[in-house]
């Protein structure tokens, strides 16, 4: 396999990508925010990231918890981060990259499924997700997994967690 994408530039630093697949043609736009040069025009490239992270780690954990049977299904996956704006603006010792992602996974209809093979069905989904294993290879990825009401697996440390204050979908 060897997916590609045509990125050009519309305006400014407003993007946009095509590309050809399944035998049809897609098209998106990127942008910044306008105290950033943009004009608004799309998603900026950390949401594409953000979203390539959750559809590639939704998808493999869906797979893996088929395989192994684990009674439950993927509801939802929220990729959460945080930047230092300073790296951008070339702040000595900050960075330009994110410190690390959270992967926080919803599960439903987990009832009866044992808590310990759902969590390992959920760590190899992740670990075999092409982007989410390319991220790894540079920054720590921390992993939520929810079912229902409980939280069964919390690997992010005390520091991530009180950086990470962003409210969790439900």
């Amino acid at each position: 396999m060897r997916p590609w994408i045509s990125a050009r530039v519309v305006d400014g630093v407003h993007g946009a990508a095509e590309f050809e697949q399944y035998g049809r043609r897609f098209r998106f736009d990127c942008d910044e925010a306008h105290e950033r040069g943009g004009s608004e025009a799309g998603p900026s490239p950390m949401r594409y990231l953000l979203a390539s992270i959750a559809f590639c780690s939704q998808g493999w954990i869906a797979k893996s918890i088929l395989e192994r049977g684990v009674p439950a299904r993927v509801a939802g996956v929220d990729v959460r981060t945080i930047l230092d704006m300073g790296g951008e603006l070339g702040v000595p010792g900050a960075t330009v990259y994110p410190p690390w992602f959270v992967v926080d996974v919803r599960i439903e209809d987990a009832r009866g499924a044992d808590p310990d093979a759902l969590v390992l069905a959920v760590q190899h989904g992740v670990e075999h997700c092409p982007i989410t294993s390319l991220v790894l290879q540079s920054v720590p990825v921390h992993l939520v997994v929810r079912t229902d009401d409980d939280v069964v697996l919390d690997d992010r440390p005390r520091d991530v967690v009180r950086a990470d204050s962003t409210p969790v979908s439900r």
